[in-house]
């Protein structure tokens, strides 16, 4: 046989989620004014980042949005690989509902096997399988130590699935309009799962990416360590609407910790260099690809 080259589709990246709407000059201009973006613009972006999240990235549900059917189509599209695997892993048809229901409703937080069955073989087992088919996403959580495990945060492969799978008692969260702490408080791992998502489609990254915690015992830790320009990266993600120095205080543990300099913080505020001695820390707004931000 000839030479084999496999590589990993992923659903569509925010930019290309805009691009089919015919919208991709909104993203680019951000680009442009970087630092001195509009009002105007930046809400705009804020609310089709919120589209975003409510859709997912899987082409014939953003080629039939904002129809309503939009939800039927990921209806369709998630029994049909529940159906798929099904067949060919002969698995209970629950485990693959309760694994990916498991990790929605608790993405951006330590994952445990709890989530997803009440039998630890059981979950084991399905997560791998659910790795090998890509429909998850399982990160590392890494002590200061670099032989040190401490948990993993897992992920799910499209946006638009998660909305469809995540079991909330709350109306719509809006972005923009919904500024309740309390309320808030589940888009955090949401926008970790799109800002995770779009750094992957974007980049030729390695297999291995992590996150950090300073130790098992202290709640210092960063969402993600990425590899941009060479160089690791710090990366802690909030739902916050405002720059805010104080989301910046893991990111600066762990900079201290490794003597580096450089590192971000992912927000639905504008893209801004916070003020802090010493160190060079952005506020990236989370529409941003990551891969750009320096570029």
């Amino acid at each position: 046989t000839g030479r084999n080259i496999q590589f990993e589709l992923y659903p569509f990246s925010f930019r290309e989620f805009l691009r089919w709407h015919g919208q991709e000059n909104l993203i680019d201009e951000a680009h442009r004014e970087r630092e001195n973006i509009p009002d105007f613009l930046h809400k705009s972006l804020v609310k089709k980042f919120g589209e975003y999240c409510l859709c997912g990235g899987l082409p014939e549900a953003v080629k039939c949005y904002p129809d309503i059917k939009y939800r039927d189509i990921l209806q369709n599209i998630f029994l049909s690989q529940k159906e798929d695997f099904q067949r060919k892993e002969k698995e209970e048809p629950y485990l693959f509902v309760d694994a990916l229901r498991g990790i929605s409703n608790h993405v951006g937080y330590p994952s445990k096997y709890s989530q997803i069955s009440s039998n630890y073989y059981q979950a084991k087992k399905i997560v791998e399988k659910l790795k090998q088919w890509h429909l998850l996403y399982e990160i590392n959580i890494q002590g200061h130590s670099t032989t040190s495990f401490i948990s993993q945060k897992r992920y799910v492969y499209d946006l638009g699935i998660l909305k469809l799978l995540r079991n909330t008692p709350t109306p719509e969260i809006d972005l923009l309009e919904t500024l309740n702490d309390v309320l808030r408080q589940p888009l955090g791992g949401i926008i970790e799962n799109a800002v995770l998502l779009n750094y992957l489609s974007e980049a030729n990254v390695p297999s291995e990416l992590s996150a950090w915690k300073k130790n098992a015992k202290q709640p210092i830790e960063v969402d993600f360590v990425f590899d941009i320009k060479n160089k690791k990266l710090p990366v802690e993600v909030k739902a916050s609407l405002k720059v805010k120095s104080h989301l910046a205080k893991n990111v600066i543990n762990y900079l201290n910790i490794y003597q580096q300099k450089l590192g971000l913080v992912v927000t639905l505020a504008k893209f801004q260099k916070l003020d802090m001695d010493n160190f060079e820390i952005y506020n990236v707004p989370a529409y941003f690809s990551l891969n750009h931000v320096f570029t």
